[in-house]
């Protein structure tokens, strides 16, 4: 009897300890899977974190570029339109009536210290104007002499008027022995340009800005 019950201890002992076992295994299963779980919600936060981050980073992305594109080609708006300004004004220049056109001639050489011995050169559909305004007469080398300037200046001076056309819109090429002097309207107009193009610029677009 003693016996018997010495068994049923062992084995109630046992039963016991496996439930013990059985029930510390679940709640480290359950801890283990909980911690499982924690881990994967990290992770998952992670990925979206930086999913998200990425996403923003795109879109900042995208935003600055659009802001520079945008920029890029308001620039080159204003680009044009100034472009457009000084093409007017060289068409202007090019079409001013022959009285305005020979005093602006004139002023330019005016301002420049001449020798005499200068020859200048024109764009090709100047040169009969040229002959006409400055009074181109042939000398006996078969050279055209604008005698304006003689009369102007000098009566020593004879300036040349070559027979070969200067690749310029308007206004006039003097070469000189030591050095040319450019000026043609486009070269007059781009000094113009780049003393004043900041002003202009902000009168022409300063509204609605």
């Amino acid at each position: 009897m003693e016996e018997r019950s010495i068994y049923s201890y062992i084995e109630e002992k046992g039963l016991n300890d496996a439930k013990e076992i059985l029930s510390r295994g679940k709640e480290r299963a359950q801890a283990l899977e909980l911690e499982i779980l924690s881990e994967a919600k990290k992770e998952a936060d992670s990925i979206i974190l930086k999913a998200k981050k990425q996403g923003e980073d795109l879109y900042k992305t995208a935003i600055t570029q659009s802001e520079q594109k945008f920029r890029q080609r308001s620039l080159n708006v204003k680009k044009e339109l100034l472009d457009q300004v000084f093409s007017e004004s060289s068409k202007k220049l090019d079409e001013l009536k022959d009285d305005e056109y020979r005093n602006l001639i004139v002023n330019l050489l005016k301002n420049e210290k001449l020798s005499g011995d200068e020859t200048i050169k024109v764009a090709k559909k100047d040169f009969d104007r040229y002959i006409k305004l400055f009074d181109g007469k042939k000398n006996k080398n078969g050279e055209i002499v604008l005698t304006f300037f003689s009369r102007l200046f000098d009566n020593d001076y004879q300036i040349i008027l070559s027979s070969e056309s200067a690749p310029i819109i308007g206004g006039l090429i003097v070469e000189r022995e030591d050095y040319d002097l450019d000026l043609s309207f486009e070269s007059l107009l781009q000094g113009i340009r780049d003393n004043y193009e900041p002003e202009l610029a902000k009168m022409l677009f300063s509204e609605g800005e």
